[in-house]
């Protein structure tokens, strides 16, 4: 794809609002804190102007609710982000707005019109498609093909985008039939974002630069112009970097207070249990369920991970040694031997009198039996 707008000049752009189309509103604060982020970069870059400011916040609205950032660590996430601002910052003639490419229809379809080489590369095949389909967006999208590839593309990654598109402007969501929706702030960023994530522009993606053991700004700019302007923009990653760090949070809801321990009451004096009154009589048919109290030994162990995977091995261990008794005892039944029934019922039914008495010699046979540990 053809890049545009290297001149340094700023052409005429619309000042486009803050827009989220993933989530609502009150979680976009989760990934960036906006005061420290703007704050920083105005350190950085210096005074910004309203434009520039609606143009960030709509950047970083799509960057909050985009759930691509979450599947990647968040040093990784930071970076990829600082360079895909950098990029816009530079792409955009410094507005962070989508954009046109410079130029006029004349220009267009002498560079990319249907007749041309380039032009054919791009897929245009009708008179006029090169001045329908130049350069647009945050990273100036050019080519009917590369129109039509977004499009699908976009349709499977955001399909919320898509919806809140044709909602919004009433139109299809069709980048071939309407190529100005690619100017859209939600739709520019979403085919910055994917096709650097995926190598949409030069077959170089995010992953072949920066990644969990690397990171090369300068060699990112391969993702979608070569070299051109790599210096210059590296060193507007290298800031945006800094002022991602300052402003980055991981969750700006307050954790929830701890739920206070009921207070226990006062035991009451010598003088007030003799003035109680003593209880009045229950009109009950049912009496007075006293404090159930287990006598079995397995209350009283705790159950915590450790005990949990000892009972899971024991488990296994006495499944084990129960597979030959059963299976003698389906074989009996099939064959209808009463005695070998009879005889594998009797033991079953005295084990379980052993377990439920827990009788202490008893019991360590038992272990020994079902576990093959030796008696302690």
């Amino acid at each position: 794809m053809r890049r545009g707008n290297n001149s340094g000049q700023k052409p005429a752009a619309p000042v486009h609002s803050a827009r989220s189309f993933f989530v609502p509103t009150e979680r976009l604060a989760m990934l960036f804190d906006r005061k420290k982020f703007f704050d920083a970069t105005r350190a950085a870059f210096g005074t910004l102007s309203p434009t520039q400011v609606a143009g960030l916040n709509s950047l970083l609205d799509s960057i909050a609710a985009d759930g691509a950032w979450d599947r990647i660590r968040p040093d990784v996430a930071i970076n990829r982000i600082a360079y895909s601002l950098a990029t816009v910052k530079h792409e955009t003639a410094d507005t962070f707005q989508p954009i046109d490419e410079r130029g006029g229809n004349s220009y267009f379809e002498s560079h990319y019109g249907y007749l041309t080489r380039k032009g054919r590369e791009l897929g245009n095949d009708q008179p006029g498609d090169g001045a329908r389909f130049h350069g647009e967006g945050d990273v100036q999208l050019t080519g009917k093909r590369n129109y039509r590839f977004a499009e699908g593309r976009i349709r499977t990654l955001y399909p919320d985008l898509v919806n809140a598109v044709i909602l919004r402007t009433g139109k299809a969501f069709d980048l071939v039939r309407f190529p100005a929706l690619v100017k859209e702030p939600d739709v520019a960023y979403a085919i910055m974002a994917a096709g650097m994530t995926e190598g949409w522009f030069t077959r170089k993606k995010f992953n072949d630069f920066i990644n969990a053991t690397s990171t090369n700004y300068f060699g990112s700019r391969k993702i979608i112009n070569g070299l051109d302007c790599a210096e210059k923009i590296e060193g507007h990653a290298e800031h945006f970097e800094k002022v991602l760090r300052i402003a980055f949070v991981l969750d700006l809801k307050p954790a929830p207070a701890p739920t206070p321990a009921p207070a226990t009451p006062p035991a009451p004096s010598d003088e007030q249990n003799a003035q109680a009154p003593a209880p009045a009589a229950q009109n009950s048919s049912v009496a007075p369920q006293a404090e159930e109290q287990s006598d079995s030994l397995l209350d009283e162990i705790p159950i915590t991970s450790e005990t949990k995977e000892m009972g899971k091995a024991a488990g296994r261990r006495v499944g084990r040694r129960l597979i030959g008794p059963g299976t003698i005892l389906l074989s009996a039944f099939e064959a209808g031997n009463m005695k070998a029934i009879t005889i594998v019922v009797l033991i079953g039914l005295g084990l379980a009198l052993l377990i439920y008495f827990e009788r202490k010699p008893l019991a360590r046979i038992i272990r020994k039996l079902f576990t093959g540990e030796g008696a302690k």
